[in-house]
């Protein structure tokens, strides 16, 4: 359950005093969207480590009480949604640096057995030869740039040095790849079914 002196201190503390939401006047409603903030990630998020949850939380606070200055509630705009979208960006922020685990990992925790080196290199050889296999009927051409993707990611060129290579636009290439990945991971698991 996340904590937060934002949360559990009474209206009008003496510890809010200094507070530009305190002065606004808009402590009641800053305190209820924090509530339903910590419950869902409370609720949502039980993969992230409470410690994790409590940093999202705690930087979604901070930010909000930092630039309370800048919420005009212009066209009937209310603190809720401001507060909210200040949480998505900071849930955002808190994926994009935090790495997705390997495939290897990702399968040992579904299947939650340890996995021994012959079975790595079988599934290895086998990704490979769908590859290959796909590689000559690709329709789409998903498959050609989800190599170009791995090859570009390999040599440590960035997204947007691809995009030159490809002669796209940032937007356009991530675009693309966003498209593509449904129909990647569908072609994949056919062919890797038995």
């Amino acid at each position: 359950m996340i904590t937060h002196p934002c949360i559990d201190c009474p209206i009008n503390d003496r510890t809010c005093a200094g507070c530009g939401i305190h002065a606004r006047g808009f402590c009641e409603s800053f305190r209820k969207t924090l509530r339903k903030i910590a419950n869902h990630l409370d609720a949502r998020y039980t993969s992230i480590s409470p410690a994790d949850r409590s940093d999202i939380f705690s930087a979604t606070v901070e930010h909000a009480v930092k630039d309370i200055d800048r919420f005009e509630g212009r066209s009937g705009a209310r603190l809720s949604t401001w507060i909210w979208r200040i949480y998505r960006n900071k849930r955002t922020d808190y994926f994009r640096r935090t790495p997705p685990p390997d495939w290897r990992e990702r399968l040992a925790m579904e299947t939650d057995t340890a996995h021994d080196a012959a079975a790595d290199a079988e599934l290895e050889i086998a990704i490979r030869q769908c590859f290959e296999t796909l590689m000559k009927t690709d329709d789409t051409g998903c498959i050609r740039l989800y190599d170009a993707l791995y090859r570009s990611e390999k040599a440590g060129k960035t997204r947007a040095e691809l995009a030159g290579d490809l002669g796209l636009k940032l937007n356009t290439l991530t675009q693309r790849i966003r498209r593509c990945r449904k129909t990647v991971a569908r072609l994949f698991r056919n062919c890797l079914e038995p």
